[in-house]
Order: C-alpha cells, then sequence, then structure tokens
C-alpha cells in the first residue's frame, strides 16, 4: 500500500522554530526561554500549526515534517 504525501503549508520563521524545537524534544517553558517569548505564546503558535496542517497533535506533525524535510 502506498503512502500518500500529505503536502504541507508555509511556516513562518516562528512557527517552524517551534516544530524543531518541539521535535529536540524542549517543553513549552523551555521554547519560551529559547525564543523569549511567553509560554503563552507558545502554545498560541503550536496551536495554529496544528489547525494549518489538521494534524491532531504535534508528533504528527514532527514526523510529517521530518519525512518531506522540513526539519
Amino acid at each position: 500500500m502506498e503512502e500518500t504525501i500529505r503536502p504541507l503549508p508555509y511556516f513562518s520563521k516562528r512557527e517552524k522554530q517551534i516544530i524543531e524545537l518541539s521535535a529536540e524534544g524542549l517543553s513549552d517553558s523551555e521554547i519560551s526561554e529559547e525564543m523569549s517569548i511567553a509560554v503563552r505564546t507558545v502554545e498560541n503558535l503550536r496551536q495554529n500549526v496544528l489547525e494549518k496542517t489538521n494534524y491532531e497533535n504535534i508528533i504528527q506533525l514532527i514526523n510529517e515534517c521530518k519525512k518531506q524535510s522540513v526539519i
């Protein structure tokens, strides 16, 4: 059975950074410190990328980003 590639949308610099740091295993508070933004902003950015891509969780999105060499 052939796997269908789901095209990913354009990610802003901050959205991509959230995905990359999440893939490294950083918590929301660690990402917040790394990016010098509020934890709530991290949560909002993560929710935005999930809504943009229709993935249920960040792990699914990270896996697809790796498959498509986005990160």
